[in-house]
């Protein structure tokens, strides 16, 4: 009689283990493992990557480089960004890390001429409408430390 109602208990915790019973809200988005990144940048791009998708400008800026927030406001930065999110067809919901390249020194070609030192050039795939259907990109984004912390080298372009 135990042994029946202990692999009923058993069968039981399993099946809704496997139904996901308890569950509140939508499922949670199930990311691949990030290939070989620092879990310190990873995180920042994620954080990046994600309060882009979420429209949360505010907490982009957040991530800005000192240098970039002295160029732009919040307002004005928000402002540019809603009106450049309208006219993109890229999907971030879809992002995935791919990897991270190490570059000794790098400058952005559209803003400052001055140059960052140990750049950590992340490179993502995202999700793209197009005429023949949705397609993925690779595309980068640059993270450089600023006192310890990582700072997103936003471009305008």
């Amino acid at each position: 009689m135990h042994r029946k109602i202990l692999i009923f208990f058993v069968i039981m915790v399993l099946f809704f283990g496997v139904m996901g019973c308890g569950r509140k809200g939508p499922a949670a988005k199930v990311s691949p493992p990030k290939p070989n990144i620092a879990p310190d940048i990873a995180e920042i791009a994620t954080q990046v990557l994600t309060s882009t998708e979420q429209e949360d400008w505010d907490k982009l800026y957040g991530y800005l480089h000192p240098d970039i927030q002295a160029l732009i406001t919040k307002e004005q930065f928000a402002k540019q960004m809603a009106e450049k999110k309208s006219h993109m067809k890229i999907k971030y919901e879809n992002f995935a890390l791919v990897k991270v390249k190490m570059l000794p020194e790098w400058q952005d070609p559209f803003e400052s001429k001055m140059p960052y030192r140990n750049v950590a050039e992340v490179y993502y795939t995202v999700k793209v409408d197009t005429p023949k259907g949705e397609k993925e990109i690779t595309n980068t984004l640059h993270l450089v430390k600023v006192n310890g912390d990582w700072k997103y080298l936003w471009s305008r372009i």
